[in-house]
């Protein structure tokens, strides 16, 4: 089982395989082929996305002060 792959990394699959597309060259089945790929690579960069988004606001919610007349900030 291949080991799970970095944000980085899959970003830099997806803008590798986004090239080979624009560049024409790939055979129809091959471009089928880097489509899916690259498919699963954007879901998968959605996915990381929005557990990054719902770690910072869990740690924003852990160490922000609530808004509210009783903290006397302002959100």
């Amino acid at each position: 089982m291949a080991a799970k792959k970095t944000f980085e990394e899959c970003l830099e699959r997806l803008s590798q395989i986004v090239e080979q597309l624009e560049g024409g060259q790939a055979t129809l089945s091959e471009s089928l082929k880097l489509y899916e790929e690259g498919s699963k690579l954007a879901a998968a960069c959605g996915d990381m996305l929005e557990k990054a988004q719902l770690k910072i606001e869990q740690i924003d919610s852990q160490y922000r002060p609530a808004a509210g007349p009783e903290t006397g900030v302002e959100a």
